[in-house]
C-alpha cells in the first residue's frame, strides 16, 4: 500500500477517536470506565454557606475524628453539604425568613391605623350566613405591624356576646382577648364594631388567627361573610390571608376539592411598624451592605474547601426551603463514588451533640455486615 493510503487510514483512525472522545464529553461520559472511591458509610451534612463556626466545631469533634481515624478515614466519608449560589437578596428584605423572594409591595406605605377587613359597603352587606364557632381566621405577617384594635365585622352583636381572640398559630397561644356584649358593645367604625386592646407587635414571619366564638352556654349561631366579597387592607403585602383546608381524620384524606369558600366573622386594626424601613433608600443601602458581605462569605467558603475538602456544593440557592433539593444535589453525586453498604445520615443542623447518634449508627452497622 502506498504511503498516502497509510496516511489516509490513519487520519480516519484519528478522526474516529476525536469524535468518540467529542460524544462522551458532549454526554458527560467517561470512554474508559475510571476508579470510583469505595467507602462502607457516606455521611452528609446539611450546613449553611455562612456556618463556618459550626463546621469547625465539628471538624474539632466528631468529624474530625472520623476523618483522622486510621480505620473509619478510609470506611468513612463525611461531606458538608452546601449550597454553591447564594441568596441575593438581604434577610431583612425576603418575603419571609425561609425564602429567597423578595417582599414587593404594591403600595407606598403611611403610617396611620388600617382596617384589616371590612364590609365592602355599609348599604349593601356581602351574603351572610350563620354558623356555629369558633370561626377562624389565618393570616401571616411578612412586615411587622402593631396591633391596636380587635373587632366583629358587621358591628352585630349576638344577646350573649361574643369573644374575638388573637392566637400564635405556631404557639397556639392566645395574645389578645376581648369580649362584645350588648353592655359593652364597643365602638362602631366603618360598619363594624372595635375594642382597643394593648399595642402588641407582630414580628415578620408571624402567623396568626383571628378567632369569634360565642359566650353562650349553647355556643349561639354567629353571622359571617364570605372572604373573597371583603375589602382587605394588607398595605400591599404587609399582610396575608391564607386559606385553610381541614384535614378529613375519618378518611385520612383531605377533601376532593380545596376551592371552598370560607367565612369569618373578625377583624382587627393595625399600623406599619417602623414604616421608613420600607423606603427605597433604606432598601438599597442594605442590598450594597448584603453585597459586600456576599463577596467576602465567597472567598472564605473557597479557602475552606480548598483547605479540608469536605464541602460539597451543590447548584442550588442557599435558603431555608432550598434543603430538599440541596439533599437532591448530595443523592446524586453518590453516583460518583461506591458505597459498599449504604447509609447516608442528612443533618438538618450542625450540631456537635449528634456525635454519639452517629457513632452509634457506625457500631449498628458493623454488627450488622459482621
Amino acid at each position: 500500500m502506498e504511503w498516502w493510503r497509510w496516511g489516509a487510514v490513519l487520519a480516519a483512525v484519528v478522526s474516529l477517536s476525536l469524535f468518540r472522545d467529542f460524544i462522551f464529553s458532549s454526554f458527560g461520559l467517561s470512554s474508559v470506565e475510571e476508579a470510583k472511591p469505595e467507602y462502607d458509610i457516606v455521611i452528609g451534612i446539611l450546613s449553611a454557606r455562612e456556618n463556618f463556626e459550626q463546621r469547625r466545631a465539628l471538624r474539632a469533634t466528631w468529624v474530625g475524628y472520623i476523618q483522622q481515624h486510621p480505620d473509619y478515614s478510609r470506611r468513612v466519608l463525611v461531606k458538608f453539604i452546601v449550597g454553591s449560589k447564594p441568596c441575593p437578596v438581604p434577610p431583612p428584605d425576603r418575603l419571609d425568613p425561609f425564602t429567597c423572594q423578595k417582599l414587593s409591595l404594591s403600595e407606598t406605605i403611611c403610617a396611620g391605623e388600617v382596617v384589616a377587613l371590612s364590609l365592602a359597603s355599609q348599604n349593601s352587606f356581602p351574603s351572610s350566613q350563620q354558623q356555629t364557632g369558633p370561626v377562624e381566621t389565618h393570616f401571616t405577617v411578612h412586615h411587622p405591624v402593631v396591633i391596636t384594635k380587635l373587632g366583629v365585622l358587621g358591628g352585630d352583636i349576638p344577646a350573649e356576646g361574643v369573644r374575638v381572640r388573637l392566637v400564635d398559630s405556631a404557639a397556639k397561644e392566645d395574645l389578645l382577648s376581648v369580649n362584645f356584649t350588648s353592655d359593652d358593645p364597643g365602638l362602631q367604625t366603618g360598619g363594624n364594631t372595635f375594642k382597643a386592646v394593648q399595642n402588641y407587635v407582630l414580628p415578620k414571619g408571624f402567623q396568626g388567627t383571628i378567632t369569634v366564638e360565642s359566650l353562650a352556654a349553647d355556643n349561639e349561631l354567629l353571622v359571617t361573610f364570605p372572604l373573597d366579597q371583603l375589602q382587605v387592607n394588607n398595605k400591599g403585602g404587609v399582610l396575608q390571608l391564607t386559606k385553610t383546608v381541614d384535614f378529613m381524620p375519618e378518611s385520612g384524606y383531605l377533601p376532593p376539592h380545596t376551592d371552598v369558600q370560607q367565612h369569618t366573622a373578625a377583624t382587627f386594626m393595625y399600623r406599619v411598624f417602623e414604616p421608613e424601613f420600607l423606603e427605597q433608600a433604606p432598601q438599597d443601602l442594605r442590598a450594597k451592605d448584603w453585597t459586600g458581605k456576599l463577596g467576602a462569605e465567597q472567598q472564605n467558603l473557597e479557602t475552606e474547601v480548598e483547605r479540608y475538602g469536605d464541602i460539597l456544593l451543590v447548584e442550588e440557592e442557599e435558603f431555608y426551603r432550598n434543603l430538599p433539593r440541596k439533599k437532591l444535589g448530595f443523592y446524586k453525586w453518590q453516583g460518583c463514588i461506591k458505597v459498599t453498604s449504604f447509609m447516608c445520615m442528612n443533618f438538618e443542623m450542625d450540631d456537635t451533640m449528634l456525635s454519639n447518634y452517629v457513632f452509634n449508627e457506625i457500631d449498628e452497622w458493623e454488627s450488622v455486615v459482621a
